[in-house]
């Protein structure tokens, strides 16, 4: 397993099996997410962001939903205070990444 650090602030977390489930190719994801920076990519996973504020998220979210995505069973969002001390890493369980393969 490979983590991925997440920051916590307002970020996108998406399932690539998702994207290859539902035939959403990377540029279309970088359209609706307007080109956000990746900040960060696993085998598994790719995290967008930060977004902005809340108002810039549930746009981004509406949008994800738009291509097929449905939040919670293909991609969540992460916005929580993280303490200087404290680094959050995420990446799918391991019978996610069997379903997804």
């Amino acid at each position: 397993m490979t983590y991925v650090r997440a920051t916590g602030s307002f970020e996108l977390i998406i399932r690539l099996a998702a994207l290859k489930e539902k035939s959403i190719d990377l540029p279309s994801l970088m359209a609706a997410l307007e080109n956000n920076e990746v900040m960060g990519q696993n085998s598994t996973l790719i995290l967008f962001g930060p977004m902005f504020g809340e108002d810039s998220l549930n746009t981004f979210i509406s949008r994800l939903q738009a291509l097929g995505l449905s939040y919670v069973d293909d991609f969540i969002d992460l916005n929580v205070y993280i303490p200087d001390w404290l680094e959050i890493a995420v990446d799918c369980k391991e019978g996610e990444i069997a379903a997804g393969s």
